[in-house]
């Protein structure tokens, strides 16, 4: 189980986007634009929880 102290926070919700529930993601440091991974971990009430990136 993965848990908040093992997850970077790279982003922040900058604003929702379209009518497909699509966001708009504002990263904290260029690079971390860059990054290679397709999941993203949102903290909802707390909880990390796993979003797939298409």
């Amino acid at each position: 189980m993965i848990t908040a102290s093992n997850l970077l926070p790279v982003a922040r919700i900058q604003k929702p986007y379209g009518i497909r529930g699509e966001l708009v993601l504002l990263f904290s440091r260029e690079e971390y634009a860059e990054l290679d991974t397709d999941d993203y971990f949102l903290e909802i009430d707390g909880i990390p929880v796993p979003f797939r990136v298409e």
